[in-house]
């Protein structure tokens, strides 16, 4: 009896790296941007000039990119600024606002060394300017 159990399982064993014999020898290497790839491997490669992202190669040939596997290689070596009106921390390459006692709302550019650059402004819809404050109608008020 246990012999013929250990010759199923040898059978069983025997099919199943058969079987991915002909699976492996169906797979296809990937190309991508220019590039070969093996089949059923990853590699990073670039979206943009601060975008990395990790790709696999199918085994049928395909790239698959998950944007959940993307990562900046720009901003790992900045500072971050702080908003002002806020205190949060933006990382750099990025847009915040802040707004002004007399009703704008101005757009800054982070920059890798931590200091910000002016972008735009705009005037502030329905804001009642005042000496040290300014209120959005109906309830709201900011310093």
């Amino acid at each position: 009896m246990r012999s013929s159990k250990s010759g199923e399982r040898m059978i069983q064993r025997i099919l199943l790296i058969s079987i991915i014999a002909l699976v492996v020898e169906s797979c296809r290497n990937c190309q991508y941007k220019g590039n070969d790839y093996d089949f059923l491997s990853s590699f990073v490669t670039s979206v943009n000039a601060c975008t990395m992202r990790k790709c696999y190669c199918r085994c049928s040939g395909t790239v698959y990119c998950p944007t959940s596997e993307q990562y900046d290689v720009c901003t790992q070596h900045c500072a971050k600024c702080t908003n002002r009106d806020t205190g949060a921390l933006i990382d750099a390459y990025n847009t915040f606002t802040t707004t002004s006692k007399y009703c704008f709302k101005f757009t800054w550019y982070c920059n890798c060394d931590g200091t910000y650059s002016y972008q735009s402004h705009e005037e502030i819809p329905n804001c009642r300017r005042t000496s040290k404050r300014f209120s959005l109608l109906p309830n709201y008020t900011h310093e």
